[in-house]
């Protein structure tokens, strides 16, 4: 069914979902699963700040806690290769480029509803995965 499955994760509840689902789907079918974490950098000005996303300095400080979080999720998730840490603004070509890079047959993102203008900027970034991979996504 899938060799090599990629999960985009940050540090919201949606997010462990879409992996949870990954997960399964990985166990399922024998696939190998790679697991992307994505840091802005410190130049994305206040607009980071004010979407309530991490920017590359504050995310230093607050991965560690990540990975204990994802631990306790997943033993062993982050202490493989299988953990990658990219830095960039434009996360949907980030995703499609690490998805193409691993060879990967399926992309597995979280979703999640926000308010106003966040909503739109969320929903543009799975869009924009859709637009640009010619491979499966699956939306939780």
């Amino acid at each position: 069914m899938y060799e090599k499955i990629l999960v985009s994760i940050d540090d919201n509840e949606i997010s462990l979902k879409a992996l949870a689902h990954a997960v399964r789907l990985a166990k399922a079918s024998g696939a190998v699963l790679f697991t992307l974490y994505i840091i802005k950098p410190d130049n994305t000005g206040r607009g980071a700040e004010n979407a309530g996303e991490k920017t590359g300095a504050e995310t230093s400080a607050y991965l560690p806690a990540l990975k204990k979080k994802l631990e306790e999720y997943l033993p062993g998730l982050t202490q493989d290769n299988n953990f990658i840490i990219r830095q960039g603004k434009n996360i949907a070509n980030i995703i499609a480029v690490a998805a193409d890079e691993l060879e990967c047959d399926l992309i597995v993102l979280g979703s999640r509803r926000l308010p106003g203008a966040r909503s739109v900027i969320a929903r543009s970034v799975t869009n924009a995965v859709i637009s640009l991979c010619q491979k499966p996504v699956l939306i939780v």
